[in-house]
């Protein structure tokens, strides 16, 4: 786990051997013209020592954390990547939608820099994609090997509300703009 600052683990504590959190650093000192902001503000040596340390496989759960999929300390290693989407596509889409200029040029060159960054992710690991569309996607537009198509563990298949009636569940965070926008429109 990555973070700003540090957090309680609560009920994940006894059903784990041991928890270790990550310091995330912030604007603009991890930044590099190569790499992704949310890719470079998560690099932690720490992290590839403690990976290092035993020979297990890894799995890389979100492009934000994929660094060390090219570390040379885990050269060897069995690393598997978990997408939650085609990042670069979602931060084109921010771009589109922002009004502020400095925020939107923002959003365009992590846009530019995630889909090579992907790209460069795909051809070394294998993927694990939460939809079958961003599987296709990975292959056709990132040359993916491996994409697989591998859907969201949240334990619940269905559920029941009761009675009859016009009903609307919704989950995201309504702080981000696409959200906001998407969510306004009504079927």
């Amino acid at each position: 786990s990555f973070r700003r600052k540090q957090k309680s683990w609560g009920e994940l504590e006894k059903y784990c051997h041991s928890m270790q959190s990550y310091p995330r650093r912030s604007f603009p000192s991890p930044f590099h013209w190569h790499l992704p902001y949310i890719v470079s503000s998560r690099i932690s040596s720490e992290l590839i020592n403690n990976l290092a340390a035993d020979e297990h496989p890894i799995l890389v759960e979100g492009l934000h954390c994929a660094h060390l999929i090219s570390n040379r300390k885990l050269t060897g290693r069995r690393i598997f990547l978990r997408q939650h989407n085609n990042e670069w596509i979602y931060y084109a889409a921010l771009g589109r939608l922002e009004k502020n200029m400095f925020r939107k040029a923002y959003f365009f060159l992590e846009s530019f820099l995630l889909k090579g960054f992907e790209k460069k992710m795909a051809a070394r690991v294998p993927l694990f994609c939460v939809s079958d569309k961003d599987r296709m996607r990975s292959r056709e537009r990132l040359g993916a090997r491996d994409a697989r198509f591998l859907p969201v563990f949240n334990g619940f298949t269905s559920g029941y509300f009761g009675e009859k009636g016009k009903y609307c569940l919704y989950h995201g965070n309504l702080d981000r703009k696409s959200t906001r926008l998407n969510s306004s429109h009504r079927t």
